[in-house]
């Protein structure tokens, strides 16, 4: 049986012109169901989509972050848990709380996108949003109360490693900082030693999650531009590092970071970063300088994003989309 959710989705593809014919249903609903791809969902995904399913207002752009990391990312909050109708206020979706009357929050975090339909929540977006949350809840409950995110604790990923029970892993991981690792992917992990398969889809799955939190960082602050530290720029090992990239650095000595920021996917390539979210990874950190730059310097630079186009028989051409990041 069809999911009305992924039916929803490739009818929202037809609707705005986008070809279905090489599309299977089950990367269609991966496109809902991912945490991996929710870095942007407004723009990287949903900006295609007509306006019955696009995000509505309910972001929470109005609370900090280090209120949604202390309550529903690092910490289960059963306290805040009880009173759900607060729960929900807290990510933006209050709106949604008359639905969930005389239901257990310990059920809950176990409904599936369909069951969440079911009781009326009709947004594609409320619904992804809601089921990340939940299962940030879920995952702090299967392990004792304590959430396998912990920003501070993946600064020292040695010891959290440890914490998630891949101690034994840590040599693997030696030089590189967390935000590097967690963009690995399968062949990454199985290059850096990790022959187990169930290890390796394991640690997948916590970066998932812990990617997913930091696109909730950025996505919760996303308004906030600090000033630029331009001799944090000017000193290319220390810059990188600072980015949890300085493994990278080798790759980068020499250059300007004038030249660095401007580099795409292709000069990435050709320097020899061959994994793909690495690349985004780095493009968005130099998106993020430019926009800084711009800011101090009374410019305006359209919102960077790319579009991937991939032809049978080649290699993907990645070209300037519209898209917001």
């Amino acid at each position: 049986m069809i999911p009305r959710y992924a039916l929803k989705t490739l009818a929202a593809f037809k609707t705005n012109g986008i070809r279905t014919t090489n599309l299977r249903l089950k990367n269609i609903s991966r496109l809902i169901n991912s945490q991996n791809t929710i870095i942007y969902p407004s723009s990287r995904f949903f900006s295609n989509l007509p306006d019955e399913i696009k995000p509505n207002e309910s972001k929470p752009v109005a609370i900090s972050f280090d209120y949604i990391r202390k309550n529903y990312i690092e910490n289960l909050n059963t306290e805040l848990l009880e009173d759900f109708s607060k729960w929900l206020d807290g990510i933006g979706l209050g709106k949604h709380a008359p639905k969930f009357e005389g239901k257990s929050w310990k059920r809950i975090i176990h409904m599936r996108y369909e069951d969440m339909e079911d009781i009326g929540i009709d947004s594609a977006y409320d619904r992804h949003t809601l089921r990340r949350y939940l299962n940030y809840a879920r995952k702090a409950l299967e392990n004792g109360g304590v959430s396998p995110i912990n920003f501070e604790l993946l600064k020292d990923f040695p010891a959290w490693l440890e914490s998630v029970g891949f101690g034994n892993y840590a040599p693997n991981f030696a030089n590189r900082q967390y935000q590097e690792i967690i963009e690995m992917m399968y062949e990454d992990l199985e290059a850096l030693g990790i022959r187990n398969k169930g290890d390796r889809h394991a640690l997948r799955r916590y970066f998932d999650d812990i990617r997913a939190a930091l696109a909730d960082k950025r996505r919760i602050e996303g308004d906030i531009i600090p000033p630029p530290d331009y001799a944090l720029l000017e000193n290319i090992p220390a810059w990188f590092e600072s980015i949890g990239m300085k493994s990278l650095v080798p790759l980068f000595l020499g250059k300007r970071w004038q030249d660095i920021v401007e580099m795409n996917h292709d000069d990435l390539i050709k320097l020899g970063i061959g994994n793909k979210n690495l690349r985004y990874s780095l493009m968005r950190n130099f998106w993020f300088v430019k926009r800084c730059v711009a800011k101090d310097t009374g410019q305006e630079i359209p919102p960077f994003s790319i579009k991937v186009i991939k032809e049978r028989g080649t290699q993907p051409n990645y070209k300037r989309s519209n898209m917001n990041l």
